[in-house]
């Protein structure tokens, strides 16, 4: 039997699931801390509509950082939601809210005409949803946030305006835009700078991988050390741009 074009059909009622994580990436168990950085960031996050970027050069280190941190709080705070969302492309942005309001069971994504964006903004902005953290991840490119696109079918608002600033959540972004991170975040105070791996945690990381070495010397020149001299020469070569 159809149904008059004029009626819409409605979506069963769903029961709304108990706050999880929605982290893409296992925990790496020969994670090295990087000085206090973990601790900034839930100092930071434990604000109200806090936000924070991660700043630095590519392969420092940021994502790393970002995942034990969401993973601390998965297993340290469990009524807490946490959103991992791809922030390279607005494609992949649209796609990680998509996610979000599939993983928090949100009534009307399912239409053909739903709004996800704004269905998942109003969600996180009700503090009766509950505490919440949402890692932007490799958010790069300032026209993925504030560049409208052609194709854009919402109500001509930038993306990033579909970033709530509620007193239930906060923000973590990495990326390796300082002026991105300063519009996002609204504060130069909330951005950290991640800097090549000091030397003592490079060799940390290199003994929990490979085990002890007898000689420091030749550990020194071999794998993530080898990469954070070479690192460190082109940060001091492009020291202004973070």
């Amino acid at each position: 039997m159809g149904y008059p074009a004029n009626v819409q059909i409605s979506e069963s009622r769903e029961t709304p699931p108990a706050p999880f994580a929605t982290i893409p990436f296992s925990r790496d168990p020969d994670f090295v801390n990087r000085g206090d950085i973990l601790d900034q960031i839930g100092q930071r996050c434990s604000e109200p509509a806090a936000r924070v970027a991660l700043v630095g050069l590519g392969g420092v280190g940021k994502s790393q950082l970002a995942i034990e941190f969401a993973h601390r709080v998965a297993a340290w705070q469990p009524d807490t939601w946490v959103f991992w969302v791809h922030a390279g492309t607005q494609a992949r942005v649209e796609e990680g809210f998509r996610m979000i309001a599939d993983a928090i069971k949100l009534p009307g994504r399912n239409q053909p005409k739903a709004d996800i964006p704004q269905l998942v903004y109003s969600w996180l902005s009700k503090e009766r949803n509950g505490r919440w953290i949402m890692i932007l991840d490799s958010a790069d490119d300032h026209d993925v946030f504030y560049t409208l696109t052609s194709s854009d079918e919402r109500t001509g608002r930038p993306f990033a305006t579909y970033l709530p600033q509620s007193r239930n959540g906060s923000v973590v972004i990495t990326t390796r835009n300082k002026d991105l991170a300063f519009r996002l975040t609204g504060r130069y105070q909330n951005i950290i700078k991640v800097r090549p791996m000091a030397q003592t945690d490079a060799l940390a990381l290199l003994e929990k991988k490979l085990g002890p070495f007898p000689d420091t010397d030749v550990a020194a020149d071999l794998g993530p050390t080898a990469g954070w001299r070479r690192v460190e020469r082109d940060s001091h070569n492009l020291a202004n741009i973070v």
